[in-house]
């Protein structure tokens, strides 16, 4: 078995074999995009409940497709 390397880019061996459904790295993303997000002033990100809600800017981006870079 593989120590070091992984199939996914990103993730390591230990990783998958800590937490096999990848809920830690999933949740990981999701706040550390959320966080760009709200950098971009598209979102309002709560990170206390972790919620987030959409702003005007993000409904225009959403709408035609704008990227933040």
């Amino acid at each position: 078995m593989p120590s070091h390397s992984s199939l996914y880019p990103g993730i390591t061996f230990e990783e998958i074999l800590g937490d096999p459904q990848l809920g830690s790295k999933r949740r990981e993303l999701v706040i550390s995009k959320a966080a760009e997000l709200a950098a971009a002033k598209m979102i309002i990100f709560d990170r206390d409940r972790d919620a987030f809600q959409i702003t005007d800017l993000g409904r225009i981006a959403a709408k035609y497709y704008i990227r933040t870079q």
